[in-house]
């Protein structure tokens, strides 16, 4: 189990105790070295997932970047994800932050990943990160009102399997042009 605060950390369940994934020996050097004491971190954990196939494989959204971890959060390693406007698009202390997951990972396949933002759109990953599309389909909002507050991955709730239900609302997703939020708002 994981879990993320809204400055600077996300947390695993060692079954004993919650282990600190953001420190400055397990973030990149590189990202370390052109980021601290310029200001522009801090701005918390987004989100962060565990893949079900492979539970040693994490992807974090930091600062509007996204990173990948092979070893539960021992270390990570900074994914090709264009950065994000970590105030605007990807915040983790706006009042959308609470509405639930803003990632998803095949549950077969760890390699395919989807992040959706409030504002940038929705990005998918078929090779683990090494290379990021935008996804058309679903257009980028210029409000988080009509942004994607949450990815919902619907289990248990039909015969699919987890792997079915994931393709089939990511396709659905992609096929729709998004343009308005759903009543009430996200």
């Amino acid at each position: 189990m994981v879990g993320r605060t809204d400055t600077y950390g996300a947390y695993l369940w060692s079954g004993t105790q919650w282990v600190q994934l953001v420190t400055a020996t397990s973030m990149p050097a590189a990202y370390l070295a052109a980021n601290l004491n310029t200001g522009s971190t801090g701005q918390g954990v987004y989100d962060i997932q565990i893949a079900d196939s492979n539970t040693q494989i994490l992807y974090m959204m930091f600062d509007g970047y996204v990173f990948k971890s092979t070893n539960q959060g021992t270390t990570w390693t900074q994914t090709s994800f264009a950065q994000v406007n970590p105030y605007t698009a990807a915040n983790p202390n706006d009042g959308y932050a609470q509405f639930g997951p803003k990632m998803a990972i095949d549950p077969n396949n760890p390699n395919i990943v989807y992040v959706g933002t409030t504002t940038s759109g929705l990005f998918v990953t078929h090779d683990g990160g090494v290379t990021w599309q935008s996804v058309s389909q679903v257009p980028a909002s210029t409000s988080a009102i009509t942004g994607i507050c949450s990815i919902l991955r619907s289990v248990g709730l039909s015969t699919e399997s987890p792997k079915q239900s994931l393709r089939k609302a990511m396709a659905t997703a992609s096929m729709k042009a998004l343009t308005a939020a759903p009543p009430g708002g996200c």
